[in-house]
């Protein structure tokens, strides 16, 4: 269902250049993979990297019209995915954070759900723009 590439398996990424780049090519590689099982078309969303400086990891982002999913390193190395709703993709604060980690997602089983939860974020986007 979801591509989880080994490069989203590896901790201390930042300091390391070559680690970090190869995360953040797995982080787009997942976040596409999560793009399709929605069903998004690619006009619907963007895809942007942050590689922070050398003390960080940086983040990988799909910005979409309802929904928000960040790929990063959390302070303790573990791979973490904040995902959220959103009224569209000029709105950075959307509505309440979800977290999930990575190493949830490696069942198929938790992968459905995640993508369900994303879907259910989506449908409450609507909600946002109202009251935006």
């Amino acid at each position: 269902m979801l591509t989880i590439p080994n490069g989203l398996k590896i901790s201390g990424v930042a300091g390391d250049h070559f680690r970090k780049l190869k995360f953040h090519r797995a982080a787009r590689s997942f976040l596409n993979s999560l793009a399709a099982a929605l069903k998004l078309p690619s006009s619907a969303y963007q895809l942007r990297t942050s590689q922070g400086g050398p003390a960080v990891c940086g983040e990988t982002v799909l910005h979409g019209e309802a929904l928000y999913v960040c790929v990063f390193e959390g302070w303790q190395g573990e791979v973490r995915v904040l995902y959220r709703a959103c009224a569209g993709r000029r709105d950075y604060t959307g509505g309440p954070n979800h977290y999930v980690q990575m190493s949830e997602l490696e069942t198929v089983v938790n992968q459905a759900r995640f993508v369900d939860a994303c879907r259910e974020l989506m449908q409450m986007s609507d909600e946002l723009r109202l009251t935006a």
